[in-house]
């Protein structure tokens, strides 16, 4: 019997070390873990979730993944219209050009020259801004259209055909004239030099005959002071001729963006200043240019006129008549501490006041007030100016009231 239970036992043990049991293997070592890809499921909840992705922090806004940036896009062009092409006439070396530019349109013509050309150009507008752009087939920029000068002389650079532009920037249509000339390779450009103006003793005015540069314009130079008033005047049997004043100093009077004939104004500066004629619409104009600067003015010096009070008085009334924007002066003296009080009227005109120390400069009151009368405390011991001015168009008639009580 016992025989037999140890038999039963043995064959139970080795059914169990034959079927490899888990609860008798020893334990195996974890390996490391990777991310791998994982095959797309089927679910579309699977398919768009990216399990490599971390989770946002709770409370931190997520941006939502953005499209590609495109490349700028370039703004349409004003005009799509095929540029023209300029030719000389047979032998000619120039050729002006008239158009029309719609508001910030743009007119574009080209021609071919050779390396080592000169070419000048010259632009004249109606309206403003409306400026010349000049480059080559090549891209090369002669000049820019920001650059605002209405004229161009250079050697060009390459034989190739040459872009030039009017280019307007202005609200309403603008009409405008193209002068280009090219010179035979090997010529000199001639410079013309500007001419000098000069009075003749004790004028204050010239007259000078002349004709129109082509292309270009005719130059003049006068020197002239600051605060002078020069006038400017051109007037052309075929026309028009507009004029272009500058200094010396670069500071322009009045461009040709202004297509005027005449102009007057102080000038700033004294220095040389350069006038020039250009002919708008014909090649060759005929004119007559008139220059008048007269001399400075000389103010003469204001002499103040004394207020005195009669013996134990403490007020005085003084009369005076001025001329348009006249003045007189009066002159006291005060004590620091005293009340003055100024009075005006007048029968005819009007009049304003202006009240100061002499010594220490000290405004009482300013021709900015306008004002008729002033009372207040004086400042210090001194003389005082008490100005009377005329304003408006008319002279004018008028009494002065000061009063004084003694301290």
């Amino acid at each position: 019997m016992q025989s037999r239970y140890l038999i039963l036992l043995a064959i139970v043990t080795l059914l169990a070390l034959g079927t490899g049991c888990s609860i008798l293997a020893p334990a195996a070592t974890p390996l490391p873990v990777f991310p791998t890809a994982t095959a797309p499921s089927a679910s579309p909840t699977a398919a768009t979730t990216n399990t490599l992705a971390p989770a946002p922090t709770p409370g931190t806004p997520t941006v939502p993944p953005q499209p590609p940036t495109s490349a700028p896009v370039a703004p349409p062009s004003a005009s799509n219209a095929q540029p023209q092409r300029i030719n000389f006439p047979p032998g000619g070396t120039a050729a002006t050009l008239q158009g029309t530019l719609a508001p910030n349109g743009i007119a574009h013509y080209v021609l071919r020259a050779l390396a080592g050309q000169t070419m000048t150009v010259n632009f004249a507008a109606s309206a403003a801004p409306v400026n010349m752009a000049i480059r080559g087939a090549d891209g090369t920029v002669l000049v820019s259209s920001s650059a605002l000068v209405p004229s161009w002389s250079g050697q060009l650079p390459a034989t190739q055909d040459y872009y030039i532009d009017a280019v307007s920037y202005a609200p309403v249509p603008a009409t405008f004239t193209l002068q280009v000339a090219i010179l035979p390779l090997g010529a000199t450009p001639v410079i013309d030099q500007p001419r000098r103006i000069t009075f003749t003793p004790g004028a204050t005015s010239v007259t000078i005959q002349g004709t129109t540069a082509t292309p270009g314009a005719d130059r003049f130079v006068i020197r002239a002071l600051a605060g002078q008033t020069m006038a400017a005047s051109i007037t052309a049997l075929q026309g028009p001729v507009i004029l272009i004043i500058y200094g010396a100093d670069g500071n322009v009077l009045i461009s040709d963006h202004a297509g005027t004939s005449t102009c007057s104004g102080v000038l700033p500066t004294t220095q040389d200043y350069f006038i020039d004629t250009r002919s708008v619409g014909n090649a060759v104009v005929p004119f007559t240019l008139t220059i008048t600067i007269p001399p400075l003015a000389t103010v003469p010096p204001v002499i103040p006129k004394h207020i005195l009070f009669p013996p134990g008085g403490t007020s005085v009334t003084v009369q005076g008549s001025l001329p348009v924007n006249g003045m007189d002066r009066w002159m006291l003296r005060a004590l620091i501490g005293q009340t003055m009080t100024v009075n005006t009227a007048t029968t005819q005109g009007q009049v304003i006041l202006i009240i100061f120390g002499v010594e220490d400069g000290d405004v009482l009151i300013s021709d900015h007030a306008g004002a008729t009368s002033w009372t207040g405390q004086l400042p210090a011991t001194e003389d005082y100016y008490i100005d009377v001015r005329s304003v408006g168009n008319v002279a004018a008639n008028y009494s002065l009231q000061v009063t004084i009580p003694p301290p």
